[in-house]
């Protein structure tokens, strides 16, 4: 009966031991940022982003108790830099923070110098894990050739 009664003590040690560092898988969804696919330099242009989540890990961990361990807890993104790339040139446009559920919107202007073409937009700040990039097509303002 004794080695019954410890026998059951040890599992049930064992079953909290395993619910103290239980840990849970969540889908990965990188930072993305959208805008008008064309613009004129000089244009002004609305840039959004979503998932700007700093420090995201795939894994959560649980406490006994069912709650995410204090330590593992993400947060916004903030000083995100959102960059104009035209060829090798970069130019950063703005610097922003996201909000507690990772978004956030811009309004920028393309410099006027930018000449017509594909271009990228990217945004990125420390602790994502890949910065976020759309295609941007620059349109010849009137009187420029393409």
């Amino acid at each position: 009966m004794r080695t019954h009664r410890i026998a059951v003590v040890a599992a049930a040690a064992l079953a909290l031991a395993g619910c103290a560092a239980s840990e849970a898988s969540i889908d990965y969804v990188p930072p993305s940022i959208s805008a008008a696919p064309t613009a004129a330099p000089g244009a002004t242009i609305t840039v959004t982003g979503a998932e700007f989540i700093a420090d995201r890990r795939d894994k959560v961990r649980y406490d006994v108790f069912g709650r995410e361990h204090p330590k593992d807890r993400s947060h916004p993104a903030e000083d995100i830099e959102v960059v104009l790339v035209v060829g090798e040139v970069r130019t950063t446009l703005t610097t922003v923070d996201a909000s507690a559920d990772g978004t956030w919107a811009a309004t920028v202007v393309v410099p006027t110098t930018t000449p017509p073409g594909k271009a990228t937009l990217e945004a990125d700040a420390d602790g994502l894990a890949v910065p976020a990039s759309t295609s941007l097509t620059l349109e010849a303002t009137s009187g420029e050739a393409s």
